[in-house]
């Protein structure tokens, strides 16, 4: 069984160059939890999410997964490929590779918790067990007949569901989303949502996601956290945020 993950984020602040892109932002966010995070383009949300993959390090704070910290092994190669495979992540352009086909961009998935030459060997002709595996992943997202095409033949809404089956074929210890719907239509938006909390209840994991649509995070998620100009303006549970604070998040400077 994998045990889901713990985040600590406290006080952390990242720039670039001159732009502050985040300030002084403090979270925890436990086992089994569904978080948005809300706010206008801008607000730092990505790069929050990126600070939780352990992609980029802070200049200031920490961010502790089960209490390690990601940039206290940035020099450490193999510690930070394991700790960044606890974490699936799923791209807002999905990040897909288009010439493979479905089977090959999920089996990529593992990369980080195999040896290379065994992962490479995978990717190259997945064995007859690789794809049973990764078959029935499939079914339960319901593109399980999708599994030998290539991936630039899916339709939109198909290959984010390729996106969530590869970030979860790694085993993840906690699942997190990038604006994941942002490309869809509201109903389709709406049906992948309810599959991530689904396929996250199922294996127990925290579901962080980042949302536009701070409607649709209010119905579908727990919490929410509202992000502005890289602050944290508000966190509370989902049917406490009501639409005047939500007016404020989204008003225009100086409006």
């Amino acid at each position: 069984m994998i045990v889901p993950a713990q985040y600590r984020i406290d006080r952390v602040s990242l720039s670039y160059g001159e732009t502050s892109v985040l300030s002084d932002i403090s979270l925890a966010i436990e086992a089994e939890q569904s978080v948005a995070f809300v706010g206008p383009s801008g607000a730092g949300k990505t790069t929050l999410l990126r600070l939780m993959a352990g992609s980029v390090f802070p200049d200031s704070g920490t961010i502790e997964l089960d209490g390690r910290s990601f940039a206290a092994v940035c020099d450490r190669g193999s510690e930070l490929r394991r700790m960044r495979a606890e974490v699936g992540f799923v791209h807002q352009d999905y990040a897909l590779v288009p010439n493979l086909r479905v089977v090959q961009n999920v089996v990529s998935g593992g990369f980080s918790r195999r040896g290379f030459w065994s992962a490479l060997a995978d990717l190259v002709m997945p064995k007859r067990p690789l794809q049973q595996e990764v078959l029935s992943l499939l079914d339960r997202l319901g593109i399980g007949e999708k599994i030998f095409q290539r991936v630039d033949t899916l339709s939109g809404g198909q290959q984010q569901r390729v996106a969530l089956a590869r970030a979860l074929f790694q085993q993840p210890r906690v699942l997190l989303a990038d604006e994941p719907v942002s490309s869809v239509d509201p109903t389709r938006a709406r049906a992948l949502l309810e599959l991530m909390h689904a396929v996250a209840a199922e294996r127990e994991l925290p579901l962080v996601v980042s949302l536009h649509d701070a409607e649709l995070a209010r119905a579908l998620f727990g919490r929410m956290v509202g992000l502005r100009e890289g602050r944290i303006e508000f966190d509370l549970p989902a049917d406490q945020v009501d639409s005047e604070r939500l007016q404020a998040l989204y008003a225009l400077p100086n409006a």
